[in-house]
């Protein structure tokens, strides 16, 4: 990297692309060789005949061709991946599910420059209505309750010197909710994006305050597919279009989301694959192998929709409609950073203009996302955020996939830096996938003294990659109560650093009436990183006098987080797969149970209604709700045999490791009918719910 000696640097010889409005196609200023002026991050002059400072640092780039970086309008970013964005030429990404703990911490740009990474523009909670069943998210209420949810929210953030660039939502509020959620983002400076209503349409929408619309899905008719437009739905998609034209609107129509099927469709692996890390390959192979399968059944309905998808966007840009572009990235077979070219690629077969593209992607995202400095043209005051091509991006916008130099923030960087810190991320996540092949030891979690009952441990998978290990432990205490604990250890990754969780749980008379539960980070030698002998994330609960109603306290590093009181019958507390099992097994009826679990960044109580059902031929047990189902197996000796939870968003298996007891006089019998008698070895083919299939992700991402 050149090292910044003096204030100013002058880029010399490249052909500029201002981005500056103007006659050319995509409606810009007519490229020309020029010398660019930098000081202090901001660029300062533009033209052919500059004086130099003596003391600048000079940069040649005669042959090259100079343009504006990148947007992202919508991804999720994991900070490990910012090499990748960088490669291929993305200067600023808007992420849509970061939790407002992590982006306190990542969105300042001083942050942003530890390890060079694109600028972050991030949301705020994902909003939704309280009865939605999407398990991310924060559910609001009536109008007047969610105004002063939304208050608190703010009051939060402020408290940490934070800020959001803009709300978003799920499309599932009413008119009178989507009116408040907008307003909020008025008053608070920032723009509203999610889906369409259905409930509320395109004009009302407007109305209420929302500018931006993510995604095409909420633009068909109800009941209607892109693969099998009639000509009535087509007619109604061309009055959607007008509509959106004369109420203003932006769209971002993540194009990707359908035309990674077509892309990532045959035997081909993605390069971008080996630099993700363990858990995103397993994630990545899973859809792959979907994508394949998709080629055996409807596929002409899949090249259906992308054309119709593509017909769409056109229609969009023709009406005058700013299209906005984002990737939707990481998501299987989108990259971060090459996802984004890739949708570009997919607007220019969509038949817009490749300058136009070029355009949108550069000045056209930038006053759409916004920011504290103006970006997305080379223009004296705009950040200096600029990319230096080999070849002319108005003819192919492949030509943006591998810039020579970029301008990061006014800091310059070679090509041969930007792939050099591409590989030393695979080096790394080969390092990872080494690392976590490797067997890891657990002592005992930190049990009540009492006669043990049953213990075991569990290695966690997700699609077949290891994240975690839990130890778990039953003891019988005094006055005919169970304790139950597990010590969860999560390894982290290239730049996390490993977590430890201890809960301990006690059972008496079918309900939870003591919880301690911690969350430590740990160091190197697994030794736990606490401040002033707290841990990072502690939680307590405890019975309110005869109620037996639990009031939790949370805290983080001594500081309390916040306090609550459940006010239904807890059960259990979900925070160890195993214990889960093992609870339902001995103390959960039949039908309907509440379960406590700690959600989001902030670690938030909330009460989930579990629904237990016995297999009646395997004696399998299975925990349902709107959210996931869980499927046991325990055998006679309280060992669990076998654990998996299956959500919206993926699969996890809890398989035993260690050899099984023998079955003979159990000390802690499970009741005969919930004792598994299948064979573990053969469940998943014989047992495995319906609901442990995962789904095919959606391109809009989180």
């Amino acid at each position: 990297m050149h090292l910044l000696l003096a204030e100013t640097i002058a880029l010399i010889g490249a052909t500029v692309h201002t981005m500056e409005p103007g006659p050319d196609p995509g409606g810009v200023v007519a490229a020309a060789p020029a010398t660019v002026l930098i000081e202090d991050g901001l660029i300062v002059a533009v033209g052919p005949d500059l004086e130099i400072p003596e003391e600048a640092e000079r940069i040649e780039l005669t042959g090259l061709h100079l343009v504006p970086g990148l947007i992202d309008g919508f991804c999720t970013l994991d900070p490990g991946h910012d090499a990748l964005w960088l490669a291929s030429g993305v200067t600023t990404v808007r992420d849509g599910g970061m939790t407002i703990k992590e982006s306190l911490f990542e969105r300042p740009l001083a942050s942003r420059d530890v390890n060079p990474g694109p600028q972050l523009l991030v949301s705020s909670p994902f909003f939704m209505d309280a009865r939605s069943p999407q398990p991310d998210g924060f559910g609001l209420g009536a109008p007047e309750q969610a105004a002063e949810q939304i208050a608190e929210v703010l009051s939060l953030l402020n408290e940490g010197n934070g800020a959001f660039d803009y709300f978003r939502h799920d499309g599932s509020l009413d008119e009178g909710q989507l009116r408040v959620v907008c307003q909020a983002g008025l008053e608070y400076g920032v723009k509203t994006w999610g889906r369409i209503p259905r409930a509320v349409g395109i004009r009302q929408a407007r109305a209420a305050g929302q500018e931006g619309l993510l995604g095409l899905e909420t633009l068909l008719p109800k009941g209607a597919r892109f693969a099998d437009l009639d000509e009535q739905q087509q007619a109604h998609l061309s009055a959607a279009v007008a509509d959106l034209a004369e109420g203003g609107w932006m769209v971002t129509p993540l194009l990707m989301g359908t035309g990674r099927f077509v892309r990532w469709s045959g035997s081909e692996v993605p390069p971008v694959l080996e630099a993700l890390g363990p858990l995103y390959e397993t994630r990545w192979r899973a859809d792959l192998e979907a994508f394949q399968l998709m080629r055996s059944g409807d596929w002409d309905a899949v090249l259906r929709t992308v054309e119709a998808e593509r017909r769409l966007v056109r229609q969009l840009h023709e009406a005058g409609v700013q299209l906005v572009p984002g990737s939707g990235a990481p998501s299987g077979g989108i990259g971060p950073g090459g996802g984004l070219i890739d949708e570009l690629e997919e607007w220019v077969a969509a038949g817009i203009p490749v300058a136009d593209v070029l355009a949108l992607a550069t000045r056209g995202a930038a006053e759409a996302v916004g920011g504290a400095v103006p970006a997305g043209k080379v223009a004296v005051g705009h950040q200096a955020n600029l990319l230096a091509l080999s070849s002319d991006p108005r003819r192919s916008i492949s030509a943006l996939r591998t810039p020579e130099v970029m301008v990061l923030r006014g800091k310059v960087r070679e090509g041969f830096e930007l792939e050099d810190a591409v590989t030393t991320l695979i080096e790394a996540q080969n390092r990872a996938r080494a690392e976590r092949a490797r067997p890891i030891q657990l002592e005992p979690p930190p049990m009540p003294p009492g006669e043990v009952l049953a213990s075991g441990v569990l290695e966690l998978k997700l699609y077949g990659e290891r994240y975690a290990v839990e130890r778990y432990e039953v003891t019988r205490i005094a006055q005919g109560r169970i304790a139950y604990g597990a010590r969860i250890r999560i390894p982290g990754g290239p730049n996390a650093p490993d977590r430890e969780a201890n809960l301990v749980q006690v059972i008496h008379n079918g309900l939870v009436e003591f919880v301690d539960y911690t969350i430590d980070v740990l160091d190197e030698a697994a030794v736990p990183q606490r401040k002033d002998g707290q841990s990072a994330f502690y939680a307590r609960a405890r019975p309110v006098g005869a109620t037996r109603k639990l009031a939790v306290e949370r805290l983080s590093y001594g500081q309390l987080l916040g306090s609550s009181r459940a006010e239904e019958p807890i059960a259990a507390v979900d925070g160890s797969m195993a214990l889960l099992g093992l609870i339902a097994a001995h103390h959960f009826p039949e039908g309907p149970s509440y379960v406590l679990e700690f959600e989001g960044g902030a670690m938030e109580p909330m009460v989930d209604r579990l629904n237990l059902t016995v297999n009646p031929e395997l004696h399998r047990l299975d925990l349902a709700s709107q959210r996931s189902i869980t499927t046991f197996g325990v055998d006679a000796n309280s060992d669990v045999l076998f654990a998996a939870r299956a959500t919206t968003r993926g699969r996890i298996n809890g398989d035993p490791i260690g050899e099984a007891r023998a079955v003979g006089d159990p000390v802690y019998p499970v009741v005969a009918e919930r004792a598994y008698l299948g064979d573990p070895a053969t469940w998943v083919e014989d047992a495995a719910p319906r609901a442990a299939s995962a789904p095919i992700p959606q391109g809009e991402g989180k």
